[in-house]
C-alpha cells in the first residue's frame, strides 16, 4: 500500500491497482497557415499536466472513509491548489500544484453499525499554473 497527500487529505493507493494511475502532459502550439503550403507550427508554451487515479480510504489506516469522501468533495468545490505527493514523490514539475476537477466515490465495506469501512474515490486533477506579472 502506498500513501499520498493532497493538501489536508491523506489517502492510500493499493499497489495492486496502481494501473488506475494516469499522468499526462502536453505542449501548446500555434498553427500558422501559409498560402499554398502546409501550415507552420510554433511552440507557444508547455501544457498543463493532468492526473487521474483512484484513492482508497480505509478505517484505521487513513482518515475515516465518510470524512474522506466529504473532504474530497469540499476540496473540489473550493477549487484550491495543493501539491500532490504520492509515495513521498511530488507529482508534476518542480513545485507543481493541482486542483481537483472531477470526483466520484464507491463504497465497498460497511461496519455492523452502518459506517463505511472502505471507500474508493476516483479523482481527476489538473495542474494549476498561477499567472505572474
Amino acid at each position: 500500500m502506498i500513501f499520498g497527500v493532497f493538501g489536508p487529505l491523506v489517502f492510500a493507493l493499493y499497489v495492486g491497482v496502481m494501473h488506475s494511475f494516469h499522468e499526462s502532459e502536453s505542449t501548446n502550439f500555434a498553427e500558422h497557415p501559409i498560402h499554398l503550403r502546409k501550415a507552420a507550427l510554433e511552440f507557444t508554451a508547455p501544457g498543463l499536466a493532468e492526473v487521474s487515479f483512484e484513492m482508497d480510504f480505509l478505517a484505521g489506516l487513513t482518515m475515516a472513509p465518510a470524512a474522506g469522501i466529504e473532504l474530497v468533495s469540499s476540496l473540489r468545490r473550493a477549487a484550491r491548489a495543493y501539491p500532490l505527493i504520492i509515495g513521498g514523490r511530488p507529482i508534476g514539475t518542480w513545485h507543481a500544484k493541482f486542483v481537483l476537477t472531477e470526483t466520484g466515490a464507491a463504497h465497498h465495506w460497511y461496519a455492523a453499525g452502518g459506517g463505511i469501512q472502505h471507500a474508493t474515490v476516483k479523482v481527476s486533477l489538473r495542474e494549476y499554473a498561477q499567472i505572474t506579472a
